[in-house]
C-alpha cells in the first residue's frame, strides 16, 4: 500500500547514502506507527501553518531519546513539506541581531562603496561577493520571464579558511568580525543536524559528517529593499530549489513576511519565530534520500518595507 511504499523509499534513501548501486529493499519497519505519528502531530501542531516546528536542542545537548525524536520529526516535516522551523538552536540572540544591523548598514552605504568588496574577484552573483539586482531565482527552473528579483546580497563561500576572512568586508567596522563570530556560532547546530540526519535514516555516527565540509559553507547577506511598485511578475526572489543540503534561514524579525512554499501546488506561508531558523531540503539531499525528503520550490514575494535575511547551510557534501 502506499504507507509501505512510503517507507521502502526511507530504506531505500539509507542505502543510498552509502552506495546506491546496493539499495536493498526492507520490508518491515518497527517503530512505524510511531513515526506516522509523529509525522501527524508535527504537520498539524501548528493550526495556521502545516509547516512543522521542531526543537533540535536535544541534538544539540547529545540527548539519546530526544535526539532521535527530534530527528524523526525533522524528517517526518522534510518527507511531508521539504520544510521545518528548528528552535532550541543555541545560537545567541545577540549574534545574529549584531550581524543583521552591521548588514543593514553595509547595504545603506552607496553603491560604490558596497562594489568596492569585489576588487580582484570575479563579476556576477556566484563570484563575486556583492550583488545588485543581479539574481534571478526563476531561472533556477527554467522560467526566463521574470524581471531580476528585488535583492541585493553579500556572500561569502568557505568562511572556515583564513583566505576568507581577509576578503570580508572592512565597512561598517566590526562586520568582518560579526560575520565570522556568527559563522562560528552556528558549528554546533550544523553537526546536530548532521547527526540528525544519521538518526532519521539509520546510519552509523559521523557517517554523514564524514560526507561533508562544514567548512565550506556559505553565508549570504540578502537585502530586499522596499520597492512600491515592482514591476509585472516581479519577486524579491523568484520560485527556485535549492542546490545543495539543508538551508539555515533566520528571517528578519522586523519585516519577515513574504517566504512561502509551493505545496499541492498550493502556495503556503513559511511562518515566522523570534530567534528560530527556517530549514529547507536542497536539491542533492533530495537526492541522497532518493526523493523521500522534498527539495520544495520556494519564493518570496515582494512587501511593503526593507528586510534582511541571513542564509547559510548545513550537511554540505563533500567535493569527492
Amino acid at each position: 500500500n502506499s504507507l509501505s511504499q512510503r517507507w521502502l523509499r526511507v530504506h531505500i534513501a539509507r542505502a543510498s547514502f552509502g552506495n546506491a548501486a546496493h539499495c536493498q529493499r526492507m520490508e518491515s519497519k518497527p517503530n512505524f506507527s510511531a513515526h506516522l505519528g509523529i509525522r501527524a502531530m508535527c504537520t498539524h501542531g501548528l493550526q495556521s501553518s502545516r509547516i512543522a516546528v521542531v526543537d533540535v536542542s536535544p541534538l544539540l545537548h547529545g540527548e539519546p531519546q530526544g535526539s532521535l525524536i527530534a530527528a524523526q520529526k525533522l524528517s517526518a516535516a522534510f518527507a511531508d513539506t521539504g520544510f521545518a522551523i528548528a528552535t532550541g538552536t543555541n545560537v545567541a540572540a545577540d549574534r545574529i541581531s549584531t550581524l543583521r544591523s552591521l548588514a543593514t548598514m553595509f547595504f545603506l552605504q552607496e553603491h560604490e562603496d558596497k562594489s568596492s568588496v569585489n576588487q580582484g574577484v570575479g563579476k556576477g552573483y556566484g563570484q563575486s561577493p556583492y550583488c545588485y539586482m543581479e539574481e534571478n531565482g526563476a531561472q533556477l527552473l527554467g522560467d526566463f520571464s521574470r524581471p531580476n528579483d528585488v535583492v541585493e546580497s553579500l556572500t561569502y563561500r568557505g568562511l572556515g579558511s583564513k583566505v576568507v576572512h581577509e576578503q570580508l568586508p572592512q565597512n561598517p567596522p566590526g562586520l568582518a568580525q560579526a560575520i565570522v563570530a556568527f559563522n562560528d556560532d552556528l558549528t554546533g547546530l550544523r553537526r546536530a543536524l548532521e547527526r540528525a540526519c544519521e538518526l532519521a535514516i539509520g546510519l552509523q555516527p559521523g557517517f554523514v559528517t564524514q560526507r561533508c565540509l562544514a567548512g565550506q559553507e556559505s553565508l549570504r547577506l540578502a537585502y530586499y529593499p522596499s520597492i512600491e511598485a515592482p514591476l509585472e511578475g516581479q519577486m524579491r526572489y523568484g520560485a527556485h530549489v535549492d542546490s545543495y543540503g539543508l538551508t539555515v534561514l533566520n528571517l528578519d524579525p522586523t519585516n519577515p513576511a513574504g517566504l512561502q512554499v509551493q505545496i499541492d501546488d498550493e502556495w503556503i506561508d513559511v511562518p515566522f519565530f523570534e530567534d528560530a531558523f527556517v530549514l529547507n531540503v536542497g536539491a542533492l539531499l533530495s537526492r541522497w534520500t532518493n526523493g523521500f525528503w522534498k527539495a520544495a520550490v520556494h519564493r518570496v514575494l515582494c512587501k511593503p518595507g526593507a528586510r534582511l535575511s541571513i542564509v547559510s547551510g548545513a550537511v554540505r557534501p563533500g567535493n569527492e
